[in-house]
Parts: C-alpha cells; sequence; structure tokens
C-alpha cells in the first residue's frame, strides 16, 4: 500500500497573503481520483497529506475520515461514545460534559417520535439518558447544531417532509430547550422556513455569541440553475461552454430571542444583493458571493435593513460555487471557507473576520504535480473543512 500511495499527490497549503496562524488547526478533507483507483480519501494538515488507506486497520473500518472532534471522544469515552453516530454537530461540550443529540430512527426509517439526549460526565463518569417528546417534527429531521446559555442547551432541528401526491414539501426549523437545572424539557417551538425544494435550499442557524448566544439568526437561501438566453453585442455573449448559470434567491430571514423564544421576520428588502449568509456577528448578517474569481463580502443591518460592500477577495478560482459556502466553519469570531477549484485540483482557503470584515488569511492547495504521470490522469475535490481546537 506504501508504494502505491507514494505515487499519489501530496499537497500543501501556501500563503498568498495574511498570518499563516489562522491555519494551525484547519484540516481538510478530500477525495483524489486517479486512473488506476476508484478514489482515495485524504486528509491534509500543517502537517502534510495523510490517505486513509495508510492509517491503521480500525480507522480505515469506517470508509472515511471521522472528524478529529468526534475521534478524540471516541478515543477517550469509548463506552459513551460506542454506536453513537460520527456526525460532529450532534455533540456538545462543557468542562465537565459530553452531551450527545440523536433522532433515533426504526431500521424501517420510521422516526421514533422523541429526541434522544444523552449525557457523560467526564469527573464522576455518571451518564444519564432523557427523552425528549417530539411526535410534530416531520418525515426527515437532523440536529443541526447545539447551542449552551447558562444551564439551558438550545437544540435546533431542521426538519422536513413531501407530498408526492400534491408534489408539495414543507421545511421546518424545530428547536427544543432542555434545562440541565430541572432536568427536563422547558420549551419547544417550530419555525416555517420554505416551501422550495429540501435540495435546493441553503438554511443557515447563526448566533450572536458562540459561547453564550442570547439571539438566533435563521435564513433561508434558494440555489439554483437557469438556462442562459443568446445574449446582443452590446449585453456582451456568455462562454461558449457555458450553458446554465447558478443564481441565488434569499427566502427567509427570522431572529429569534432565546431569553423570550420570540420569533420576529426581519423584512427582507430591494437592496440585499445575491449571495448567501455565512455569518452573524450580533448586528449584521454577513453575506457572501462572486464577481468572475472574486469573492465579495456585504453585510446587512438587520435593524437599519441597510446593505454595504466591505471586502474583495481576489482568487484563482475559475468557478466559485455558493454552495462551497454551506461548508463555513465559525471558529472564535471567523469565518473559514474552502472553495474547491476543480478545474485546476487545487483549492482556495479564505479566513475572514466576522466583526471588522477584514480578510485575515488567503492561502491556495495546490499538489506535487511531478506525482502524477499525466494531468488527465488524476483529479481531486476538497469537500470538507474543520479548525480544531484540540
Amino acid at each position: 500500500m506504501g508504494n502505491v500511495t507514494s505515487s499519489f499527490a501530496q499537497y500543501e497549503i501556501k500563503t498568498v497573503e495574511g498570518d499563516e496562524s489562522m491555519i494551525e488547526n484547519v484540516v481538510v478533507k478530500g477525495d483524489y481520483y486517479a486512473s488506476y483507483v476508484n478514489y482515495e480519501q485524504f486528509k491534509l494538515t500543517k502537517d502534510g497529506t495523510h490517505y486513509l488507506r495508510d492509517e491503521p486497520f480500525l480507522k480505515r473500518l469506517d470508509g472515511y475520515y471521522v472528524s478529529d472532534q468526534v475521534a478524540q471522544l471516541q478515543n477517550g469515552n469509548r463506552k459513551f461514545m460506542r454506536m453513537k453516530n460520527s456526525e460532529v454537530n450532534t455533540y456538545f461540550e462543557t468542562d465537565d460534559l459530553i452531551i450527545s443529540a440523536e433522532i433515533p430512527y426504526t431500521r424501517w426509517g420510521t422516526f421514533k417520535g422523541h429526541l434522544e439526549l444523552e449525557t457523560y460526565n467526564r469527573q464522576t463518569n455518571e451518564q444519564n439518558t432523557y427523552e425528549i417528546e417530539a411526535p410534530d417534527l416531520l418525515d426527515y429531521a437532523m440536529v443541526e447544531k447545539m447551542y449552551m446559555n447558562e444551564d439551558k442547551l438550545y437544540i435546533p432541528v431542521i426538519n422536513m417532509e413531501y407530498d408526492i401526491d400534491t408534489d408539495e414539501e414543507v421545511t421546518r426549523l424545530s428547536v427544543f430547550v432542555f434545562d440541565f437545572t430541572e432536568k427536563t424539557l422547558v420549551d419547544s417551538f417550530d419555525v416555517t422556513l420554505s416551501d422550495a425544494n429540501y435540495y435546493s435550499d441553503f438554511t443557515e442557524i447563526f448566533v450572536n455569541d458562540e459561547n453564550n448566544p442570547t439571539e438566533m439568526v435563521i435564513t433561508g437561501v434558494f440555489i439554483d440553475y437557469e438556462e442562459l438566453e443568446e445574449t446582443t453585442e452590446d449585453e456582451g455573449t456568455p462562454d461558449e461552454n457555458e450553458e446554465f448559470r447558478e443564481y441565488v434567491e434569499l427566502t427567509v430571514i427570522k431572529k429569534i430571542d432565546l431569553q423570550t423564544n420570540e420569533v420576529s421576520d426581519i423584512e427582507i428588502t430591494d437592496g440585499i444583493k445575491n449571495g448567501v449568509p455565512i455569518a452573524f456577528n450580533g448586528t449584521e448578517i454577513i453575506f457572501a458571493n462572486a464577481e468572475g474569481n472574486n469573492l465579495v463580502y456585504s453585510t446587512f443591518n438587520i435593524e437599519t435593513g441597510e446593505m454595504a460592500e466591505k471586502l474583495k477577495v481576489e482568487t484563482n478560482v475559475e468557478f466559485v460555487s455558493m454552495w462551497d459556502f454551506e461548508g463555513n466553519i465559525i471558529d472564535d469570531r471567523k469565518v473559514y471557507t474552502l472553495i474547491n477549484n476543480e478545474y485546476e485540483s487545487s483549492a482556495t482557503l479564505v479566513v475572514i473576520d466576522i466583526d471588522t470584515n477584514e480578510l485575515l488569511y488567503q492561502g491556495t492547495i495546490e499538489g506535487d504535480s511531478q506525482r502524477r504521470i499525466s494531468k488527465d490522469e488524476s483529479q481531486v475535490y476538497f469537500h470538507t473543512l474543520e479548525v480544531n481546537d484540540l
């Protein structure tokens, strides 16, 4: 296996500008394709490229790289983590507790009607299980993330259903509030989001402060493709190879006061430019868009409704898909974005300060082309970004 892996491309992050300490804990995962292999998964860190096929046997059993944060939980708490899923958003940690939230299904894929919450105290080894009744969840549901404010745990769940007879679809956010002082569910409420196609709906959940949230903002964006029409000479001519263009439509903005659980609608004004929401700093929603090979960052003030362009970042990416922003990581008031460049088998990594809207870091991920027999015989897809505070 070592001989085979030695022929695979080795990747590195090359700094274009900014502080390299920004990527000290960054992990990028991807798939490597070549004419003589189906695909091989790898992860890239500051220490280099690591292919899954070179890992110990037990790590290879999953068939993919488990999140480093989940892997650390598994290694240090094997009894509690046994048979649990590897989705990082279903876990939350405090100084003492590991909290797991799952939506159980039967073997036939039928929702059991409750949310299962488990806790493990690393100091006392005490383990508790709580069943939160959730009969109104729709057919398909998943925990998006968890947030803690004092002793209250907020569990947002995205759920949807599709009626094949009417061809209608409903997407809803259900928020469950569990009080660890009272050890019970103290509140729950639903927010209807959009009737857009679930697979075209880009829903994001933000809080004003990851460590002590008091406000939650939910945004919905519809991303689809439109067929290009012939243009006049004055309008310009689309690329001869471009038949479709990606477009974005903002569908909803809602704000939730986590102290009163009051839900309010934020008006979507005509001044909001097309783009996808990527962060919320407590006052403004930060939007990202692409103009050619430039990333354009703008802010929308939820109180005044004002939109302002704040930053433009030039990249070498030929085509930027808005779906690339779905894999953003928000950590320590910074938003990390990985943009895959499928035409060049490379990627761009950008780090933006949420509060000042400044570019903190930009880098490119490039491979050692000398390891490849020819350019057409291998391809790479960078698809997952992690920031590990381990």
